[in-house]
């Protein structure tokens, strides 16, 4: 028989707001660090995707802008198809999923929370032991953010708190 971690010392649990906050603070963390990295990401692939098209027009393209403004051209019409709109942006979209994944691992693995949950004194543990998760742990819970919408309402069904990426990968968030 396990015994109880909860039994042996007092346990904290983040109300609904604390956990939103500390969502905020990542989200924004996220945007600043990251966007000027995807807009370098965006170019690069555009240049590698429409390079051709780029030269034989005598194109620069120096910023996001430009972009904008290649694409609206009739010359560009024939390079509007489903097929290169869905690569270029299923390629973009991969590498925006693991860069966050970067931030959310690093911050994880090696401080137990994010720096939003930082500052709101915040940390993960797993939920049977209340010790670190293991990478499998991690890895659930950064796949199951993508229900974040609809799991993070699930801390108001039970007592410990929990949203539904906590109950997937079988985590807890305890204030520390």
């Amino acid at each position: 028989m396990t015994s109880n971690p909860y039994l042996k010392k007092q346990i904290v649990f983040p109300g609904f707001m604390d956990r939103i906050m500390a969502g905020l603070i990542d989200l924004f963390i996220v945007i600043y660090i990251f966007s000027p990295i995807m807009k370098m990401a965006c170019l690069y692939l555009f240049k590698y995707k429409f390079g051709d098209f780029l030269a034989a027009n005598d194109l620069p393209l120096n910023d996001i802008g430009d972009i904008d403004k290649i694409i609206r051209m009739e010359a560009f019409a024939p390079y509007r198809t489903l097929e290169d709109s869905l690569v270029f942006n299923s390629l973009l979209s991969s590498f925006q999923f693991v860069l966050v994944a970067i931030y959310f691992f690093s911050c994880w693995y090696y401080f137990d929370r994010t720096i939003g949950k930082f500052f709101l004194k915040m940390k993960i543990a797993d939920f049977e032991t209340l010790k670190k998760p293991t990478i499998k742990q991690y890895i659930i819970r950064y796949l199951s953010y993508l229900l974040y919408p609809i799991g993070i309402w699930w801390i108001f069904a039970g007592n410990n708190r929990r949203a539904l990426h906590d109950r997937f990968s079988r985590t807890i968030i305890i204030k520390s």
